[in-house]
């Protein structure tokens, strides 16, 4: 966990450093635009959507603690998601959501 917070900082300092250099970039004209290169600003935004598309993923995988539930034999549920069953379309797989869940505690039962 240490490892994916140390990612998670990472990509967000990257992100941080993108998002300025995008931002110095808009409040100059469009005559300096034409001397700085669109294709510099360009790639600058699809480097911003890609740390934020990684950002996203580590988030999805890695959740914060504050999204987790300790539950019995060490094991961690997410307090929040959603039910979703698989099915067959046309020979392609697709997973609608059919509800959603919370979960606030969890009780261990002595046996």
């Amino acid at each position: 966990m240490q490892r994916v917070n140390g990612w998670k900082d990472d990509i967000a300092q990257s992100l941080e450093e993108v998002e300025t250099e995008l931002n110095d970039i808009q409040q100059h004209p469009i005559s300096t635009m034409k001397k700085i290169g669109f294709r510099k600003y360009m790639k600058l935004s699809q480097r911003r959507n890609k740390l934020t598309a990684q950002l996203d993923m580590l988030e999805d995988t890695f959740p914060p603690k504050a999204k987790l539930v300790k539950g019995p034999n060490n094991i961690t549920y997410l307090k929040k998601g959603v039910i979703a069953v698989k099915r067959y379309q046309n020979t392609k797989e697709v997973f609608p959501w059919i509800g959603s869940f919370s979960i606030n505690k969890v009780s261990q039962d002595s046996e």
